[in-house]
């Protein structure tokens, strides 16, 4: 006799990759001046999944921490957004990656200095993992980058892993190339990027990455041209920074929208934001000749709002993003 059919939780957006700790000096100090740090929580993968989930749809982060007092603050603090950890491995004796960020501003250069070697999430391997999280009775949409194949063979095998399940089940892939140059060159970027660029559903990436990976562009229009030759049945997406960013649809026309000027505290996240509110429009508008436009309207917006926020999440608010795109600011008058 069979047993009751167990209840499972449908998901918006599932996605996975490393989170870490970011330890900052405060008052844009140099690293060999502090003494103490602030602390945030921060991760590509988790960031959007922050912002989604604050936007109002069901995600879900899966990954591999220490069953730690760091790990718990982790996990604490991504539920704190309501974003769903059930997914996530703990495991014991392991590391939690870290992260230095000197926010100087100009003419000194922000930097980022990793501590991430060996840790648990990049050992993240298949065998972690249920595949029925990646199936249209778990969630309607799987968001990756190209942050976690850089983090070593075991991640690297996982997102092909990851990438394969989620096509062969027939749902839609996000991926952001989210290129990092202190894990990896971009000559062991190239091939692996480009593996899930052809395979995803929608492409993002940077005309920063596009530039130093596959020497394409260096604008955005030239960025897109590009993607659109090599990448002819995806939804690709080029953004550039305080330009804006521009998208096409298969054998579609391309879609430009600037940037909203925004007072940056923090410039970390704004791409993981924009990614938050790009997929926010994918999954909440419904198809139409503006539906990109529109798209890419939540995507800059966010983003901008995420510059006028601290730390690395997307910690959005919708009421803002509406007002923004409404209006084209957001009223002065104190709230209270």
């Amino acid at each position: 006799m069979e047993g009751p059919e167990v209840e499972v939780t449908f998901f918006d957006v599932v996605t996975l990759g490393e989170t870490m700790l970011r330890l900052t000096p405060p008052g844009a100090g140099r690293l060999d001046q502090a003494r103490r740090f602030d602390v945030e929580v921060g991760g590509s993968e988790s960031n959007t999944a922050v912002g989604l989930s604050r936007l109002g749809l069901r995600c879900t982060w899966i990954s591999r921490i220490p069953r730690s007092p760091l790990g718990d603050l982790v996990c604490a603090e991504l539920s704190r957004h309501g974003v769903d950890v059930s997914g996530v491995v703990r495991v014991p004796d392991e590391r939690l990656g870290l992260y230095f960020y000197e926010d100087g501003p100009p003419p000194r250069r922000r930097r980022v200095i990793y501590d991430r070697a060996a840790s648990a999430a990049a050992r993240l391997g298949p065998a972690d993992l249920d595949l029925d999280w990646f199936s249209p009775r778990r969630c309607r949409l799987v968001h990756l980058t190209g942050i976690t194949p850089a983090l070593g063979e075991s991640a690297r095998r996982t997102t092909r892993h990851v990438m394969e399940a989620a096509r062969a089940a027939g749902l839609p892939v996000s991926f952001d190339t989210n290129y990092r140059g202190g894990l990896w060159s971009p000559a062991e970027a190239r091939g692996e990027l480009l593996h899930h660029m052809k395979r995803a559903s929608i492409v993002i990436s940077s005309t920063g990455d596009l530039e130093a990976v596959f020497s394409a562009g260096p604008d955005r229009e030239g960025a897109l041209e590009w993607l659109r030759e090599r990448l002819p049945d995806q939804v690709c997406v080029v953004t550039s920074g305080a330009e804006g960013a521009v998208a096409c649809l298969p054998g579609g026309e391309t879609v430009v929208r600037p940037s909203i000027p925004t007072t940056a505290v923090d410039r970390l996240g704004g791409g993981d934001a924009f990614n938050a509110g790009f997929l926010y429009g994918w999954l909440r508008f419904p198809a139409g000749p503006d539906r990109l436009k529109r798209c890419l309207d939540w995507g800059v917006a966010a983003a901008s709002l995420k510059y006028a926020t601290p730390g690395d999440m997307a910690v959005l608010d919708k009421s803002e993003i509406v007002a923004l795109l409404e209006g084209g600011s957001i009223p002065g008058r104190v709230q209270r």
